[in-house]
């Protein structure tokens, strides 16, 4: 029951707002990775990896990447595949 409240959560709050309460270091990496993660829809949640690497540690950009990357192969439209790869 908790697991799909934090999902319906993490569903909600825009990829803008997870970048920008970590860009302000309102957030944590981790807690905004968390968020990002939850994200159900691939397209969704691989935009969110994205979008937060630029203010990531060095050290996990790699591995954040490469996360990013494998849920873009998991998008069923070749269109929505294309704008996640995009992003990363």
């Amino acid at each position: 029951m908790i697991d799909s409240e934090v999902r319906t959560l993490a569903n909600s709050v825009p990829t803008e707002l997870i970048a920008r309460l970590l860009r302000s270091a309102r957030w944590s990496p981790a807690r905004a990775l968390s968020y990002a993660r939850q994200i159900g829809d691939p397209a969704g949640r691989a935009a969110a990896l994205a979008a937060l690497l630029p203010q990531l540690p060095e050290d996990e950009k790699p591995a954040v990447t490469h996360e990013a990357m494998t849920v873009t192969r998991q998008v069923p439209s070749a269109y929505w595949r294309a704008w996640a790869c995009s992003l990363s």
